[in-house]
């Protein structure tokens, strides 16, 4: 949730589905719920994203996972109107507030890419450290989950001309599959 209250989420591709866009509606799509439980489309073009969260900033990121159309996990910085790459929700770009039908959206590239076979290759959860340092070095960074490595990365954004890039490491391997991530209230 966000400070007015809105609920986000990142919804998967229906695949198997033939085409060339998605027939079921706001899939590859990111909405927002607001507190009166009206949806509204933030973004398009994901094809399986399996987590969201906010920094310490408040913005919204999504992690998404290899496949069609994207050739290694990316974890992108979703501002309303961005289309991600993935075209088979564009026809729901549309549903967007004050986009135009017509408009021909341009790629948004992520904030970083994960290297695939040394680091990602099923990307899941996101988690902002926001302990202040009390997890250590790490305040304001964001841990994102691998379930098929089963290990967490860490990655360290910054925002130049008011875009999002970083870099990613390794932080922890040999955990298993790993699709959710919290920190514990201590």
């Amino acid at each position: 949730a966000d400070a007015a209250g809105n609920l986000y989420v990142a919804l998967n591709l229906s695949f198997g589905q033939g085409g060339q866009s998605s027939k079921v509606p706001y899939r590859g799509c990111v909405l927002r719920v607001t507190p009166e439980g009206k949806q509204e489309t933030v973004a398009v073009g994901l094809r399986s994203p399996n987590g969201i969260d906010r920094n310490n900033s408040g913005d919204i990121f999504v992690t998404d996972n290899q496949g069609n159309w994207v050739p290694a996990c990316p974890l992108f910085h979703v501002e309303p109107g961005d289309y991600l790459g993935v075209p088979m929700s564009l026809p729901w770009a549309a549903t967007i507030p004050g986009q135009s039908a017509a408009a021909e959206p341009k790629r948004k590239l992520p904030a970083v890419w994960f290297p695939y076979d040394e680091l990602c290759q099923s990307s899941t959860d996101i988690q902002c450290d926001t302990s202040a340092g009390k997890f250590g070095p790490f305040a304001g960074q964001i841990f994102v989950g691998e379930m098929t490595k089963g290990l967490i990365a860490r990655v360290a954004l910054e925002k130049v001309n008011g875009k999002y890039q970083g870099a990613c490491f390794l932080f922890r391997r040999g955990l298993g599959a790993v699709n959710r991530l919290t920190f514990g209230p201590d």
